[in-house]
């Protein structure tokens, strides 16, 4: 008897034969592996380590050795954007130690503001009331 033909998803398909199991990769997980592997052309590849179970992806610097960027378990959208905002050469690339450094002024400054609009007032009064009095004599006081 005559059985029609069963079509493989697409994707990749791989028996782990340690294990004895099949492992499928669907197609967005390609095409990802696909866009890292062409926008870093030459500089980074994707393999898939079966023990640890995780995506490796892999630079392959100037000298000639390669190194490993990181790993992940799952790949996906978010790891191009992380190989992106490490990626030193692309236009988002943003320096930690200067990021961490303009957070910290914009949240003295914000701190500053929200103290001063706290206290405003409160010291306006006691700087007129130390001035009626004539514990205060200079004309100008810097808030």
């Amino acid at each position: 008897m005559w059985k029609p033909r069963q079509l493989a998803k697409p994707g990749l398909s791989l028996v782990d034969a340690n294990q004895g199991r099949l492992i499928t990769y669907e197609i967005d997980v390609l095409d990802v592996k696909a866009e890292i592997e062409r926008r870093w052309a030459g500089l980074l590849s994707v393999f898939f380590d079966k023990d640890n179970e995780e995506w490796v992806i892999v630079e392959h610097c100037v000298d000639g050795t390669d190194r490993i960027c990181f790993t992940t378990k799952q790949l996906c959208q978010a790891t191009i954007d992380k190989i992106h905002r490490a990626d030193q050469a692309s236009r988002s690339f943003e320096d930690l130690e200067e990021g961490f450094q303009k957070w910290d002024k914009q949240r003295e400054r914000d701190l500053d503001h929200s103290l001063s609009e706290e206290i405003g007032a409160a010291s306006e009064r006691l700087y007129f009331a130390l001035r009626k009095d004539g514990i205060i004599d200079r004309p100008t006081v810097y808030f």
